[in-house]
């Protein structure tokens, strides 16, 4: 899934723009966030078929935070029942330079939209609970 648009619903771009994200070169896209808000940011994307046989979603970045822990989440458009699946989460300390990948197989219809072939993820950074002991 290569990015087509970018969306922030919470945070805002400082340097680079969606172009920096599609290959692991060192070009970044910086981008701030309030710790109580975090981040929500939702991508775009096009699948070459309706019905494909898998989806790789990869994920590089380093995050740095002003609380001890952060929840990262990402998730896909449902188009059937209209609302986000988490196909990943994570708890991660204050700062953490990270690579993964998302493999997903299966039925995978669920996430192209009949018709237009679009797709949607989201990748939320939010404060994580704090525990009393």
């Amino acid at each position: 899934m290569v990015s087509e648009n970018l969306n922030l619903e919470t945070g805002s771009i400082l340097e680079g723009d969606i172009t920096d994200l599609d290959f692991s070169d060192n070009q970044s896209m910086i981008v701030k966030t309030q710790i109580r808000r975090g981040l929500n940011a939702v991508f775009d994307a096009s699948s070459p078929s309706e019905s494909p046989t898998a989806i790789e979603l990869t994920f590089e970045g380093f995050s740095v935070t002003g609380r001890p822990v952060i929840i990262q989440e990402i998730a896909l458009y449902n188009f059937q029942t209209a609302d986000y699946e988490v196909v990943r989460t994570k708890r991660m300390p204050i700062a953490e330079d990270e690579s993964f990948t998302v493999d997903l197989s299966g039925d995978l219809s669920r996430f192209i939209e009949p018709g237009t072939c679009k797709m949607e993820a989201r990748m939320v950074h939010k404060p994580a609970p704090r525990r009393f002991w």
